[in-house]
């Protein structure tokens, strides 16, 4: 029996219909103590309290829920994934996912998603969620089977086609990523033909930069005019683009001409300057060369390339005294 005076003192002017129910030491009777506890502020109390309501009652769903707030505020996720999923606290659960998204706890973010597709199997947007967190912590498999559940779910939502082939992207799956960027313009969203173009553009940019991991060059090149076809507004490829013909296809007139339009349409790329700055410094054009370094500087005086350029440009000409 609950003969606490402290207890009902706790609760009286809370809920004094309730009083009566605390001389039954049940389920119910700790809960109220858990509630009372915490609505002061008393968390420690509350958590052990909510803790024996648990324990007399493991199928109290509110003394769950309100254990798994407890062990979130205090920073314990598993505590607290544990308690929301016996209480089916989907919303807790979608908050929790979306937050840990935004922390960049990715792996986090995956389970507590997961518990929350569990309970609620038919909510796309969790599935989308499910798969942002899977594809941002680097499993582009599992985050492909998200995306094609958020896609079944909701067919006429053209992100879950965008993200499906971002996470073949990612994978490196190009002709798959092509597949699904051309199949979100069948999802009857306004905007759709316009983010496939888009979604294009990220695949042959995405491609190109694993050619040139590998060297190959020409392919490379190939993959980046593609990019520009699918999107002539973004400089990102004309720039990459450059870098290859000056460096690696020695043409640098080409060269010139791309990464000029590329710092046109991106001139918060560092990159064009720094390719601009080492084709003058080629030709010994000292200070163009620097002129460009310099507009490299204002944007990440740090980068590694732009540092190495500069340290070209500090060495002595050749014929100077």
């Amino acid at each position: 029996m609950l003969r606490n005076k402290l207890v009902i003192d706790d609760l009286r002017g809370i809920w004094p219909s309730q009083i009566p129910d605390l001389l039954q030491a049940d389920a119910h009777s700790w809960r109220l103590v858990g509630q009372s506890r915490l609505s002061r502020g008393d968390a420690q109390s509350a958590e052990q309290a909510l803790i024996r309501a648990h324990a007399l009652d493991p199928a109290d769903e509110l003394s769950d829920a309100a254990l798994g707030n407890i062990a979130w505020e205090d920073g314990d996720i598993d505590g607290a994934l544990v308690f929301w999923r016996a209480s089916a606290n989907l919303s807790a659960l979608k908050s929790a996912g979306r937050e840990l998204i935004n922390r960049h706890d990715y792996d986090h973010a995956a389970r507590v998603l997961a518990a929350a597709a569990g309970i609620a199997p038919h909510d796309a947007l969790l599935y989308l969620w499910l798969g942002e967190a899977q594809l941002d912590g680097g499993d582009s498999l599992a985050a492909a089977r998200s995306f094609q559940q958020a896609v079944r779910l909701a067919p006429d939502n053209v992100w879950g086609y965008l993200s499906l082939a971002a996470a073949y992207r990612q994978a490196g799956d190009f002709d798959s990523a092509d597949k699904w960027c051309l199949a979100g313009v069948a999802s009857g969203d306004p905007t759709a033909r316009t983010r496939s173009s888009q979604c294009l553009f990220e695949n042959r940019f995405s491609e190109g930069a694993h050619l040139s991991s590998q060297q190959q060059w020409a392919a490379a090149a190939n993959a980046y005019r593609a990019a520009i076809t699918s999107n002539p507004k973004d400089g990102r490829a004309y720039i990459a683009l450059g870098g290859i013909l000056a460096v690696r296809m020695n043409s640098e007139q080409e060269a010139r001409q791309y990464l000029l339009r590329g710092i046109e349409l991106s001139p918060d790329d560092i990159w064009g300057y720094i390719e601009m700055g080492w084709i003058e410094l080629r030709h010994a054009n000292q200070q163009e060369a620097r002129g460009w370094a310099g507009r490299a500087q204002r944007i990440d005086p740090n980068n590694s390339s732009l540092l190495m350029l500069l340290q070209q440009l500090d060495k002595p000409v050749e014929g100077d005294h």
